[in-house]
């Protein structure tokens, strides 16, 4: 299992700012998918809608 943080260093190792939009989003969707490949299978009502329930957002927000 991969946690947030190790995901947001990796991210930083690659070159990618925390200050980018979508990068907290993007953290927590590929930790949550490390653990679950299968989240991948239904994005929209899946995966997005956990990622704006963590960030009390809409599943526009995190999509776009």
């Amino acid at each position: 299992m991969v946690e947030e943080g190790d995901v947001k260093q990796l991210l930083g190792q690659l070159g990618v700012c925390a200050n980018y939009k979508g990068y907290h989003y993007t953290a927590a969707a590929v930790a949550r998918i490390s653990e679950d490949m299968h989240e991948l299978e239904s994005l929209s009502k899946g995966l997005y809608f956990e990622v704006a329930q963590i960030y009390h957002t809409t599943v526009a927000c995190v999509e776009r």
